[in-house]
Parts: C-alpha cells; structure tokens; sequence
C-alpha cells in the first residue's frame, strides 16, 4: 500500500531539463507514493504518457482549474515548481501538505520587488521550501524569516536507467561506451581537465568512447571538447 499521495504542479507546458529531473524524482519514489503531474496541456503530455506518468492537465494555470485536479486527486502533499505554481498551491495549504520548490536564482528575489514580497507573504502556508543552492536560498532578501523550512537537494538521478544504458548490446557502437562520465558533480575547470586527460590518451595510442550522463544541459563551454549524451 502506498504511503501518501503526491501532487507534483508545474506552471510548463513543455520538457525540459527541470521537468525530467521531477519526472526521475516521481519514478525513485514510485514503490513509495502514489504521484501524478499536473500542468497546462500542451508537448510535454507526450512525453509523461510515453513515460506512463500519472498526467492530469490543467485547462489553465489558474486557482479554479488547480481545485478541479486537486479534488479529484485528492493529494496528501502538492509539491509546487517554479513561482506562480507555488503561489497557486499556497491557497490549498489549509487541508493539504505544500512543498514549494524554486529551480532558479531568480534576480527578482534578491532585492525587494513584487515577486520576492508575494513569495515571502506566501510563505508561511509552506511545509518546506526546496531550493536549488544554498546560494540561491541566501540571495533571497528574506531568507532569515524562512530559514528553518529551507532545504537544498541535489538533481536525482534515476540509477535504472543509467544500468540500462550502461548494459547495451556490445555490437551496437553507437551506443555503446567504455566510459561514462556524471558532469552534475564537476564544476567546469574539473570537467574540461578530465577531458583533457582523455584526449592526451587517446593520444597515445588507447582507444575507448566516452558518453556523458547529466540531469542538465551540458554548459557551451563544453562544446568544442565532448558531444553530449542525454539519457530521457
């Protein structure tokens, strides 16, 4: 039987990188919670259907369309994504659980402005609040007000997938590879140094194919030294 059952709102129509990053969290969490995804119909339906995701879409992003999914799902946690989602989700906090994660640095919430007072004035309905660093968290204007329900995590990472990928037919060479590198971890200077290092052996003679993992779009840098490989 399942534990609880989690509301996860997005104001996106589209899949992105953050998308895929809540999609890998509802699937490590799948024996746990019973989860769904609600956002504004539109390309990313597509995708949450192919994966098998739970997808309730939304006929606008608005407090009436939310309270159409909201009572027909009847969840026990909304974890909110982005601004206006967790400005929306704060209305239902009386009765349900609300987790407000921000996925940015948003320039608005360094100083006072409209967006850093309603997120403040919103947050007191909050249970938690997820941000993406510690910096982003300490670049809030008011971040002493909610610094006890503040927590920072990391992108997941769905390990099956990277298991699947790393098991493919070895006659295939277009998939196959010797090495697979995790850049979410490494700063830039770390990554282009370990390339670096790969080329100086390839170099000498050794031969392999490197593949790289990443819950995020690889930085431009990275362009002139490794063609990215994304898992989906």
């Amino acid at each position: 039987m399942k534990n609880c059952k989690i509301l996860h709102l997005l104001n996106s129509k589209k899949f992105t990188d953050i998308e895929n990053t809540i999609v890998q969290s509802m699937e490590l969490l799948k024996d746990d919670c019973e989860t769904a995804y609600a956002s504004p119909s539109g390309s990313v339906s597509k995708v949450l259907r192919k994966k098998e995701i739970n997808y309730l879409p939304l006929d606008k992003m608005d407090l009436k369309s939310i309270s159409n999914v909201v009572e027909s799902y009847a969840p026990d946690i909304i974890r909110s994504h982005g601004l206006e989602a967790c400005i929306l989700a704060s209305k239902f906090s009386k009765n349900i659980e609300i987790i407000a994660q921000i996925h940015e640095d948003l320039e608005s919430f360094h100083k006072l402005s409209k967006n850093s007072l309603i997120f403040k004035s919103a947050s007191k309905h909050f249970a938690k609040i997820i941000w993406p660093s510690e910096k982003s968290f300490k670049n809030y204007k008011y971040n002493k007000i909610i610094d006890e329900k503040s927590i920072f995590l990391r992108k997941s990472i769905n390990c099956e997938d990277v298991i699947k990928k790393s098991t493919l037919d070895e006659n295939d060479k277009t998939n196959f590879f010797d090495i697979l590198l995790f850049s979410d971890n490494l700063d830039d200077e770390t990554f282009i140094k370990i390339i670096n290092i790969l080329g100086l052996l390839k170099g000498r003679g050794f031969s392999f194919k490197c593949g790289v993992f990443s819950t995020m779009s690889l930085n431009e840098t990275f362009a002139p030294y490794i063609k990215e490989c994304r898992f989906r």
